[in-house]
């Protein structure tokens, strides 16, 4: 710049050359930010289920509530015995343990439950299993120890109700129905 210049014009000039340094880096610094993403996504969380099931076959046709009609009796007489086999298995997606929680007898007679002794054995009925002859009562009925199943699999199981020689003359001509409860836990 000249000497001569006003001072005014001298300012002009240093603002616009301040001005265009700082608007030149800025164009320069913006070409040269190029970015990129990248994102990651998982592949499906679910959870698994189990569900108990009760039935005559082995299938995944069975139901929550089971009418365990094939094991039945009548005109029991002193030293009478009945066996049913049923089947459990696991409709769920985890393996469970299970246990035969609790067995009632429902009916028009408080004696006829406990009068008739009960045994549960892991087999089915009549297909060789051994079912012991000594039963306990109703009210004790329960598995010897808790059992698993994987899921997708099934056991049968075979209940045997007896009524001693020994029954007294009290017992007859009563009735009455058992509810067996199962109960699972995934293991």
């Amino acid at each position: 710049m000249r000497a001569d210049t006003p001072p005014r014009t001298r300012d002009r000039v240093r603002v616009l050359l301040a001005a265009g340094g700082v608007l030149g880096l800025g164009a320069v610094g913006t070409l040269a930010a190029w970015t990129d993403d990248s994102t990651a996504t998982s592949g499906p969380f679910s959870t698994g289920s189990i569900d108990i099931r009760l039935g005559a076959s082995g299938s995944s046709t069975g139901t929550d509530a089971f009418g365990f009609s094939t094991f039945t009796a009548t005109s029991l007489k002193p030293g009478s015995t009945v066996d049913g086999t049923l089947k459990v298995y696991n409709a769920g997606t985890l393996p469970f343990t299970y246990t035969l929680s609790s067995a009632t007898v429902a009916g028009s007679s408080a004696t006829l439950g406990p009068a008739l002794g009960l045994v549960v054995h892991e087999a089915t009925c009549g297909t060789g299993a051994t079912v012991s002859a000594a039963g306990s009562t109703v009210a004790s009925a329960s598995l010897a120890s808790p059992r698993t199943l994987a899921a997708g699999a099934s056991e049968a199981l075979c209940f045997r109700a007896t009524l001693p020689a020994s029954a007294g003359t009290g017992l007859q001509s009563q009735t009455g129905s058992y509810t067996f409860t199962f109960s699972a836990t995934n293991t």
